[in-house]
């Protein structure tokens, strides 16, 4: 299994400052526990902005993954394996 990560916090107190160096990540799984960070340019992966929720779904034959946003419109990705 790989893990599909996003974040980000902009409602935090002033002080504090909006938490915002997310782009989400990709980590890829060996099937033995371990987990090897990908890179933005190989993931495809790239979202800016609060993600509240990331989704698989399967549209027809395509592979989609839905990250949902926080005051956004979702951002859509197709997965495609190679």
């Amino acid at each position: 299994a790989d893990i599909l990560l996003g974040g980000n916090f902009y409602q935090s107190k002033p002080e504090a400052g909006i938490y915002d160096a997310s782009y989400g990540l990709l980590l890829k799984g060996d099937g033995k526990g371990n987990f090897k960070a990908v890179n933005e340019s190989q993931s495809g992966i790239m979202v800016k902005g609060q993600v509240r929720n990331i989704t698989n779904i399967k549209a027809g034959k395509r592979n989609l993954t839905i990250f949902s946003m926080n005051n956004e419109a979702p951002k859509i990705f197709e997965m495609i394996n190679k």
